[in-house]
């Protein structure tokens, strides 16, 4: 979905693609895909921060708590925000922040992969323990995944772009995200 009133035909290659969406959405696997469709360098926020904190994801939410973690993750998207020629996967919380959601805007599109809880819940399970913080113990449950999905919603749903999840692979995810991009978002400023 394309949503009306958007910067549409500016040159793609001026700008970074913010990957948004739940846990379980595919937004590293999709996004490290996108990026060679594109040849650009793929990011992902919370190897970033996992980098720079010296610690894993969970580590930091048992340590420092959810607070300190998202103000990492400002600081990182801040500084991913004034760079070119990035695929961005996002952690699942960082629409949710009016920091993040500026820096998007500022210089780069956001897509939204979007799925069912259900779906989520799927493929959440699937991860290794302790990578999904606010899913520890017994949090994992395709309640609590709709009940945070329910949340972010409207966040997530600023996106530039949003393509559906279910029942579709990665491989299919980033053709069709490239597609979009290159529809919407090709002018024919050529490259710096």
């Amino acid at each position: 979905m394309i949503i009306p009133g958007i910067r549409y035909n500016n040159s793609y290659r001026e700008m970074n693609i913010f990957i948004v969406g739940m846990m379980g959405s595919g937004k590293s696997r999709v996004g490290a895909l996108l990026s060679r469709k594109l040849r650009w360098e793929f990011v992902d926020t919370d190897e970033q921060i996992e980098q720079k904190a010296g610690m894993s994801i969970a580590r930091i939410f048992e340590l420092e708590g959810e607070p300190a973690f998202r103000s990492m993750e400002n600081e990182v998207i801040l500084e991913l925000s004034k760079k070119n020629n990035l695929v961005v996967a996002t952690g699942g919380g960082a629409a949710c922040s009016e920091v993040n959601r500026a820096a998007f805007k500022k210089n780069g599109i956001t897509l939204y992969l979007k799925g069912s809880a259900q779906t989520l819940f799927a493929r959440a399970k699937k991860s290794p323990p302790g990578l999904r913080p606010l899913l520890s113990g017994n949090a994992m449950s395709p309640e609590r995944i709709a009940a945070i999905l329910a949340d972010r919603k409207k966040f997530y749903e600023e996106a530039d772009i949003t393509i559906d999840t279910d029942e579709k692979t990665p491989e299919e995810l980033a053709g069709a995200a490239h597609a979009l991009i290159i529809k919407n978002f090709h002018s024919t400023k050529p490259a710096n």
